[in-house]
């Protein structure tokens, strides 16, 4: 797993869409950027690069677009990728920003074979994808945590993360959706917001991978959800051994 930083100190093309979008900041919006600023100076501080007024510090790269960049040249290799966001809009600027980077590529084709995969599309639209993804007509999938479980997505080479999802859980079983082959290997990358959490788990990677996954806390007197497990249970009867019933007190 490699968990990567958005910070640096020269021009590209993410730097002009961070300036566009400070000419817009209003209110607490750029109370927020004044903030990350102040934050980024002490950086540099503890970097050695010094506090003055014109002293240089790591600028911060748009983590969306470093996230779409990354996707987008994973794919360009060859390589079948899943990227992770939170949420339906982010999933949809990756998507966007990943898109126009192929076209300009050496084989824009790929363009038309990656998509999006989150709630709010049809039943219909979903399968089709999913269909694609686990087929290999698709060569990389944008994704909400939609496609974190339940879904079969075949043999995948990576996923490529956009900040640290909030629970160790859920970014190891994002991270499992690629290398399922016992005799392939796969990459993961989490790519950082400059909040406090990633911003910890960018400096201390090892504290990331050694952590161990939060207890799932279930109260099994609650009734709707016994109610759902047994639906479950009776699903699955036909294929239960006569020794297996009576583990199930549920199931008579």
């Amino acid at each position: 797993m490699c968990i990567r930083d958005s910070y640096d100190s020269g021009g590209d093309e993410t730097e002009a869409y961070d300036s566009d979008g400070a000419k817009a900041l209003t209110g607490e919006e750029k109370l927020r950027r004044r903030a990350a600023g102040a934050e980024r100076r002490a950086l540099a501080a503890a970097l050695g690069g010094g506090a003055g007024a014109g002293a240089a510090f790591p600028k911060r790269r748009s983590s969306i677009v470093e996230c779409a960049k990354l996707f987008a040249a994973l794919v360009e290799g060859g390589t079948r990728t899943l990227a992770f966001g939170r949420t339906r809009k982010l999933v949809e600027l990756v998507l966007g920003y990943a898109k126009e980077r192929l076209e300009a590529g050496r084989a824009p084709e790929l363009a038309g074979r990656v998509a999006a995969y989150r709630g709010g599309y049809r039943k219909e639209d979903r399968r089709r994808i999913e269909r694609g993804l686990f087929g290999g007509g698709l060569a990389g999938v944008v994704a909400t945590n939609a496609l974190e479980l339940g879904v079969d997505v075949g043999d995948l080479d990576a996923t490529v993360h956009l900040g640290h999802p909030g629970s160790i859980a859920s970014l190891w079983q994002q991270a499992g959706r690629a290398g399922r082959d016992a005799n392939s290997t796969s990459a993961a990358i989490v790519v950082c917001w400059d909040s406090p959490i990633d911003q910890h788990f960018a400096r201390c990677g090892g504290d990331l991978l050694e952590r161990p996954m939060e207890p799932a806390a279930l109260q099994v007197a609650n009734e709707s959800v016994l109610a759902d497990h047994r639906a479950g249970q009776e699903s699955e009867i036909p294929n239960f051994k006569g020794s297996d019933l009576g583990r199930f007190p549920l199931v008579s």
